[in-house]
């Protein structure tokens, strides 16, 4: 029977299923995506949320992490019907045509407790950069567990 040194215990109580090699799958009956607008110069600020979401982050052995999350357009909600019809239309989202927002993460690092992710934005078919920083939030430290344990990235900037 072997025993871990002090240090070992040390380092694998500090280490983190973000530290890879590791596949995640997006828990889509735990997540949302929300947002908040202000329209109308700033007077009014609309809400809401997608209901609909799925994604996946890769972190290989060595490199950067990256990942796909594919938000269902269609589903948005900001509790105003009329507002939601017009926002599924050709004037925004046309989802007849794009039915889904893709944001593809190409580079994510990690430092601590923060998250820099660079990619792709999708939305009607209009694809620009995408920059951010997340805090990641609900992981406490150590091995994973079995099953493992749920964490959430909180964006930060954009």
């Amino acid at each position: 029977m072997t025993t871990a040194s002090p240090e070992e215990k040390s380092a694998a109580s500090s280490a983190s299923p973000f530290d890879g090699p590791s596949t995640w799958q997006l828990d889509a009956q735990a997540s949302s995506v929300t947002f908040s607008h202000k329209t109308m110069w700033g007077l009014a600020t609309v809400r809401g949320k997608f209901g609909e979401v799925s994604g996946f982050a890769e972190i290989p052995a060595s490199g950067p992490a990256h990942g796909r999350l594919e938000i269902a357009a269609a589903s948005i909600d900001t509790r105003l019907g009329k507002r939601d019809t017009h926002l599924r239309s050709a004037d925004f989202f046309n989802t007849a045509v794009t039915p889904a927002i893709v944001a593809e993460i190409s580079e994510a690092t990690r430092q601590g407790d923060t998250v820099a992710a660079s990619g792709t934005l999708t939305i009607a078919g209009t694809t620009r950069p995408l920059a951010l920083t997340a805090k990641i939030a609900g992981l406490p430290p150590g091995p994973s567990p079995s099953p493992p344990r749920r964490s959430s990235t909180v964006p930060t900037s954009a």
